[in-house]
């Protein structure tokens, strides 16, 4: 039976046109009786047959299910799967089908754009549902629905495995649209369907406002629906002042205005700087400093010629309000400290840099040196020890430095002021004067001004909308 079988195979093979050439160890298959090659078990040639009389090999075809049902398969046995659309070969060694190559298709369908959200005057984030199959997406904007008049930079671009992306450098005011395809290296989707959106307003007139006084704690505010931007007056407040023989006035805080983008519904935290607390000089030993005003003013020295705190930093944070998340700051003035003739003022509140607080050193002897301002990079060098004293505290990430104590006789140094980075707490010396506290640094948004050294007393925040 098996002889008849190949009998019937070759006869069919010499009916179609094809010639065997079988040798003792391999076996060719071909129209021009070319022997097979020596290194081929099976060399099948189609180069001789006509253009439209050629053919293919065509290897075993099943489901996975089928494939599972295999019988102890033989290494290296070769099939296509019609389930998973690949060639697969069975491996001994790992006990497995291993994949050659599958079939290439472009993800099944297209993508559901959905609703833009956190719409601001100059941009929005493009929102879609996740395609099968998709390994990345195209995204069109347009000022016009018929998508003729493209958001320079973004015809056809790859956002990647995404299923949001935040459009920005956008107009006020204006209505754009998006689409979106899905894609593979096999090719993309059609057009989603269309979403329409409309950036916020052109931030040109604030008809309310809100204003946000001094309380010792975090306030919030909610921005009103149909709110993109809003106009807001920041102000840092001052450092305590010393009063007494030898008085030295806190630095001012810093105020900054300018417009701010916001998303409606949005929950900012509003923290309103305090004034550094006043002291009254005696020269009794052991009196104590000032306390630092609330939102990171730093700590006066305690002595017999104490010293005041510094003021406390205004700022506005978004969610989860921690100090990272603090999108405008107004830096607090330093503390004063023990002040004589050519020095009275500690450091102000500044915009870029805090300002130096002074030192007395010009009334003789080997004051305690001012605390510095802070910077964009860091808090403020605490002032150096005046003769017999200590260096005062150095400020860092929203808080001041507390100014230097020493014996509880010293002069004292005065508390640095909260900012952005804090200021430096002042030098203290044994009976030789000591340095006032320096002024905190700002945060200062884009298209927002500056300026150092406005504020007396506690902070405030107006917010115009």
């Amino acid at each position: 039976m098996k002889k008849r079988v190949i009998y019937f195979f070759l006869g069919y093979l010499l009916f179609v046109g094809l010639t065997q050439y079988i040798q003792s160890q391999n076996i060719g298959i071909n129209a021009n009786a070319t022997p097979p090659d020596n290194s081929a078990m099976l060399d099948i040639d189609v180069s001789a047959l006509p253009t439209n009389g050629k053919k293919g090999l065509l290897i075993p075809r099943m489901t996975t299910a089928e494939r599972n049902a295999l019988p102890s398969p033989a290494n290296s046995l070769l099939i296509y799967n019609t389930t998973t659309r690949c060639f697969e070969f069975w491996d001994v060694p790992s006990s497995s089908w291993q994949t050659l190559g599958c079939a290439c298709s472009p993800p099944s369908s297209a993508p559901t754009a959905n609703a833009a959200s956190g719409i601001t005057s100059t941009g929005f984030t493009a929102n879609w549902s996740s395609v099968s199959g998709a390994t990345c997406y195209q995204l069109d904007v347009a000022t016009d629905v018929g998508f003729t008049s493209f958001v320079p930079g973004f015809n056809n671009l790859n956002v990647g495995n995404v299923t949001s992306y935040n459009v920005t450098g956008l107009s006020c005011g204006t209505t754009y649209y998006y689409r979106i395809r899905a894609c593979n290296s096999c090719g993309n989707t059609g057009n989603s369907n269309v979403i329409n959106v409309t950036t916020g307003g052109c931030c040109t007139s604030f008809p309310n406002s809100i204003t946000f006084n001094y309380t010792g704690n975090n306030q919030t505010w909610t921005v009103p629906p149909g709110v993109t931007c809003v106009s807001v007056d920041v102000r840092g407040a001052s450092g305590g002042n010393t009063s007494g023989p030898y008085p030295m006035t806190g630095g001012k805080g810093a105020r900054i205005t300018g417009t701010l983008a916001v998303t409606s519904g949005q929950i900012l935290q509003i923290n309103v700087g305090g004034q550094g607390q006043s002291v009254n000089q005696t020269g009794a030993c052991g009196s104590s400093g000032g306390l630092g005003g609330w939102n990171g003013g730093g700590n006066g020295g305690m002595g017999d010629w104490n010293a005041a705190g510094g003021g406390g930093a205004s700022d506005i944070r978004t969610t989860p309000y921690a100090l990272s998340n603090r999108i405008i700051v107004a830096g607090g003035g330093g503390g004063g400290a023990v002040g004589c003739g050519c020095s009275t003022f500690a450091g102000d509140g500044g915009c870029n840099n805090g300002l130096t607080g002074s030192s007395s050193s010009c009334c003789g002897g080997t004051a305690g040196g001012p605390g510095g301002g802070g910077t964009q990079t860091s808090g403020g060098i605490g002032g150096g020890a005046g003769s017999g004293g200590v260096a005062g505290g150095n400020g860092s990430l929203g808080i001041g430095g507390n100014g230097a104590s020493g014996t509880t006789c010293d002069d004292s140094g005065g508390g640095g002021g909260g900012g952005y980075y804090g200021g430096g707490g002042g030098g203290s010396s044994s009976n030789w004067w000591s340095g006032g506290g320096g002024g905190g640094s700002s945060l200062i948004p884009p298209g927002c001004s500056c300026t150092a050294g406005f504020q007396t007393g506690n902070g405030l925040i107006i917010i115009y909308y």
